[in-house]
C-alpha cells in the first residue's frame, strides 16, 4: 500500500505538471502566423515561334531518392536512370554510384 509521502510526491508532481502546462500555453506566447500573400506577378505570354528546348543533358537523368531510419543512423540513397542510354545506377551514403545494368523495353 502506498504511504502518505508517496501520495504527497505524486500529487506534487501532478500539480507542478499542470502549472507548467498552463504557463506554456498562455496567451503571452507567440503564435504562428502565415506569411502575407505576395502580389500576383504577371507571367509573360508564350511566343508562338519559340525555340524548342535544347536536346541533350537537360532532363537526361531521372532520380528516385529514398531514406530510412536504421538502428543507430539514418540510411539514404538514390536510383538514377539515364533516359538516353537506359542505364540504371545506384548510390547510397557509403558508396559511389555504380551501374545496376540497363533497362530494356519488352
Amino acid at each position: 500500500m502506498a504511504t502518505r509521502s508517496q501520495w504527497l510526491v505524486a500529487l506534487t508532481g501532478i500539480v507542478i505538471g499542470a502549472l507548467g502546462a498552463l504557463l506554456m500555453t498562455d496567451d503571452r506566447t507567440n503564435r504562428v502566423h502565415a506569411q502575407p500573400a505576395s502580389p500576383l506577378v504577371a507571367i509573360p505570354p508564350r511566343v508562338a515561334n519559340a525555340a524548342p528546348p535544347p536536346a541533350g543533358p537537360v532532363g537526361r537523368y531521372q532520380v528516385s531518392a529514398w531514406g530510412a531510419q536504421g538502428r543507430n543512423t539514418p540510411a539514404h540513397g538514390a536510383y538514377i536512370i539515364d533516359t538516353q542510354t537506359g542505364e540504371l545506377f545506384y548510390a547510397d551514403q557509403s558508396t559511389k554510384p555504380f551501374s545496376l545494368g540497363t533497362v530494356e523495353k519488352k
